[in-house]
């Protein structure tokens, strides 16, 4: 198992992006993602309010009985890797994810008849391959929806 935080927030999980990103706020850890160009941002609830994303199992060094009561530790790195894991494999978040891919798909759709509309080889060929991986994609999405579906 192994989790990456790059500097520009986003996640990879297994050195893949996973599409989701992760900021520290004053309330807690925020897992989000955003649509490709930054909009339709949506948070994903997480079990754990707070993440060390720097430590296994963080703890107040000399903490008090007191002060361990009204600062529980946080949630370690190893236990939001499993957390977003568990988010990546859920119906809810995939159903987002296809809907993307439907988008994509779409939008490919039409600069590919834009492309051929136009005439140009190179251009042509190029949209028919973001195409043809758009729908490669759409397709994956889809099977990954409809397993999650079936287990639950």
């Amino acid at each position: 198992m192994s989790i990456t935080i790059n500097t520009d927030n986003t996640i990879e999980i297994d050195g893949q992006q996973t599409g989701l990103r992760v900021t520290q706020r004053r309330g807690g850890t925020v897992v989000y993602s955003t649509s490709h160009g930054g909009h339709d941002y949506k948070e994903h609830p997480m079990p754990h309010a707070r993440y060390s994303l720097a430590h296994d199992a963080p703890r107040p060094l000399h903490a008090t009985p007191e002060l361990a009561a009204k600062f529980p530790p946080s949630a370690g790195r190893n236990q939001f890797e499993a957390d977003v894991r568990t988010l990546l494999a859920s119906a809810d978040y995939l159903w987002m994810k296809m809907l993307a891919a439907q988008l994509a798909e779409k939008l490919a759709t039409a600069n590919y008849q834009t492309a051929e509309m136009a005439g140009s080889g190179p251009a042509e060929r190029a949209a028919f391959e973001a195409l043809a991986n758009a729908r490669a994609n759409l397709q994956a999405a889809e099977e990954a929806y409809d397993a999650a579906v079936r287990d639950d």
